[in-house]
């Protein structure tokens, strides 16, 4: 929290909650302002550059039809980089499947694949072996995440 009071421009938006979810390493928290909800990340000073990556990619989708935040802002100071984009509104993947075991997971999976060839779609000038290493460093925060939380499925 003492991160979020570092943020001159977070002060003008009020605290929602702060959001333990995901596997990002990213401290994040919803935020409210003039009755519209939005997502501020915040992140060590070391992967500045990744940030802005991902922010930068995220303005690169406004104009096509993928379901995505909106950035607004982003910014440093002396420790930290962080962002503030539009809230998206969801449902946890992992609260869908533990709720109802009778959906069609594989279909479910198949439109989220759409999603991610749409995505994927937008830069096809990133080179293979940079996704490689962003899918591999992904899959094992959320591996160590799924071990962490001891999740267990049926057969396990």
């Amino acid at each position: 929290m003492e991160n979020l009071h570092s943020i001159a421009e977070a002060k003008s938006y009020e605290i929602v909650e702060k959001i333990t979810e995901g596997c990002s390493g990213d401290e994040k928290y919803k935020l409210r302002k003039d009755g519209k909800y939005f997502l501020l990340r915040i992140s060590d000073k070391a992967k500045t550059s990744e940030k802005r990556k991902e922010y930068e990619q995220l303005a690169g989708y406004m104009h096509t039809d993928i379901h995505t935040h909106k950035p607004i802002l982003f910014g440093t100071n002396a420790d930290i980089v962080y962002s503030i984009v539009s809230w998206v509104d969801g449902i946890p993947i992992m609260d869908i499947i533990k709720k109802d075991t009778s959906k069609n997971y594989y279909e479910l999976g198949k439109k989220v694949g759409r999603e991610l060839r749409k995505l994927h779609s937008c830069y096809t000038d990133i080179p293979k072996a940079d996704w490689q290493d962003i899918v591999e460093k992904r899959a094992l925060r959320f591996l160590e995440n799924y071990h962490q939380r001891k999740v267990v499925f049926r057969g396990e």
